[in-house]
């Protein structure tokens, strides 16, 4: 499964930061989840790849999380 992450360049939000951002989630948990949608071809066909619209910082934040703690979830389609 190949994921695509759109960036918009910030790495700063209202003053926090990714890293603070996973310390939070990591206190609180994840409170609003991430919009992932699959990846269409010019047909309209599936491509096997993911795109996050929406939640890109939420998802790097988990994705130092992740790598931090050396634990892999598993994905479900």
């Amino acid at each position: 499964m190949a994921l695509e992450v759109r960036d918009d360049g910030r790495r700063v939000k209202a003053g926090i930061s990714i890293e603070e951002m996973a310390e939070d989630i990591a206190r609180r948990t994840l409170i609003q989840t991430l919009n992932v949608r699959r990846v269409l071809d010019v047909k309209g066909a599936e491509t096997g790849m993911f795109e996050i619209p929406a939640g890109g910082r939420r998802y790097r934040a988990l994705e130092l999380l992740v790598n931090a703690l050396g634990f892999r979830q598993p994905v479900r389609d």
